[in-house]
């Protein structure tokens, strides 16, 4: 509208200026406003063409919020199962956390047990780097792998694997004056070595093999030595089931000689007695043995009488004095067996107070040994039984050497007055013979 009153205006002040023809403005003027009415048109549908596209484009976007809505809310649905699901497994993770450190403190408690019977192990010695990585293991700093606890199984079933084979293996042995030595080592499970014949310790802090310095009994050497030379088949074997505590109790156990030398000068002394009183009781005894068979010869034929003999001597009497009377006869017999009977005898008396004696010297090397240790407690107290040991030693063992002494002694003594008893029984029979002969004469 503004712009036909522009128009008219401008028309208007032509039309005062210059008479201009007015068909043409007019025309003029209607072609404007044709072509403003069809402008108005044309942006009136498109108006309208752009208010459907918009509505179509509205619609599409109420279309696409209905599904953004819709998705917000599936996520919204999905966040809410997410943190629950967060939330259960982060339950689970810790419980396996748990599980984990549990598994791990095993571990490392399962390596340290390992590696401290690794050290006490004989196989350590033919295997001695198998030690380090159980060190790894059971680091603090170290977390453990599955690599790590198949290694703990594999170092597990290998030491039980080598339980139970005897294996020869070269090593370096160290000699008891501290030398190292190339040397054969024989292992019978995780139990007893050796080597040449020579029994082996084990040091856990060397981590080597020592020759003992004092072997065992010859019996159980011999038994060494027959292993090591044995190629196949079958033989005997020393197997200590303590891993070398008991070889340790049999090497240090004394041998006789240093069980002699515990029992001091009484023990000495026993000995002695002892000695002395079993070759005197068995001389005695070989010496009525011989005189019984020759009286028991001579019994076969007493009147040929023999002077190697008791009951021969007798005769030669009973026969020297045939021409006297029956009275003076009977007792010149009398007096030739009262000569004779304490002939067998002689001795025996003897090996009484020696069999009584050495017991009592046993116990009063028990009581001067009781007395040593007595002075050891009061000394040093009970805190080393090492330090009572002598005297406990000294008294046992002088026990034990007074019954040992005392024993055969008086069996021996047994013996001989057994077969004292039977001459004597033989002499008085025959004694009496003789005599009811020379009465019924």
């Amino acid at each position: 509208m503004i712009r036909v009153a522009v128009l008219a205006l401008a028309a208007l002040v032509a039309h005062t200026a210059q008479a201009a023809p007015l068909d043409d403005l007019l025309k003029r003027m209607r072609a404007d406003q044709v072509q403003e009415t069809n402008e108005i048109h044309e942006r009136l549908a498109k108006f309208r063409a752009t208010a459907k596209e918009r509505e179509a484009m509205l619609k599409e976007v109420k279309g696409l919020i209905r599904q953004e809505e819709k998705r917000s809310r599936n996520m919204e649905k999905r966040f809410s199962q997410g943190e629950k699901d967060l939330i259960s497994k982060r339950d689970k993770l810790d419980a396996l956390t748990v599980h984990y450190k549990e598994v791990l403190a095993t571990a490392k408690l399962w390596a340290g047990e390992l590696k401290g019977h690794f050290l006490q192990s004989l196989v350590s010695t033919q295997i001695p780097d198998r030690i380090e990585p159980l060190d790894a293991i059971a680091d603090d700093e170290h977390t453990a792998t599955i690599a790590d606890m198949d290694h703990l199984l594999y170092a597990a079933l290998e030491e039980a694997s080598q339980q139970g084979r005897i294996v020869r293996f070269n090593t370096q042995v160290t000699q008891p004056d501290g030398t190292l030595i190339d040397a054969s080592v024989i292992r019978v499970g995780i139990f007893t070595a050796t080597t040449e014949g020579q029994f082996l310790s084990f040091t856990e802090d060397a981590r080597d093999m020592v020759i003992l310095p004092r072997q065992p009994p010859a019996s159980l050497v011999g038994v060494a030595t027959d292993m090591g030379e044995a190629t196949e088949g079958h033989t005997r074997a020393v197997v200590d089931p303590s891993r070398g505590a008991i070889l340790s109790l049999l090497v240090d156990a004394p041998d006789l000689m240093e069980r002699i030398q515990q029992g001091g000068m009484i023990g000495y002394l026993i000995i002695v007695i002892g000695v002395f009183g079993v070759l005197f009781a068995i001389g005695r005894s070989i010496a009525l043995v011989i005189h019984m068979q020759r009286v028991r010869s001579q019994q076969r034929d007493v009147d040929n009488p023999n002077k190697n003999n008791a009951l021969g001597r007798i005769a030669q009497v009973y026969q020297k004095h045939a021409d006297m009377d029956p009275e003076a006869r009977e007792d010149r017999v009398h007096e030739a067996i009262s000569e004779e009977l304490p002939k067998l005898n002689w001795g025996l008396n003897m090996l009484r107070v020696l069999a009584a004696v050495a017991p009592l010297l046993g116990l009063l090397g028990t009581v001067t040994g009781m007395i040593q240790t007595f002075q050891a407690i009061t000394l040093f107290g009970t805190g080393d039984p090492r330090m009572m040991a002598g005297g406990i030693s000294q008294a046992l063992v002088t026990t034990a050497l007074g019954l040992s002494a005392a024993v055969p002694i008086l069996l021996l003594l047994t013996v001989a007055r057994s077969y004292s008893t039977r001459i004597r029984q033989i002499i008085e029979e025959q004694s009496l013979g003789l005599l009811s002969r020379t009465k019924s004469l």
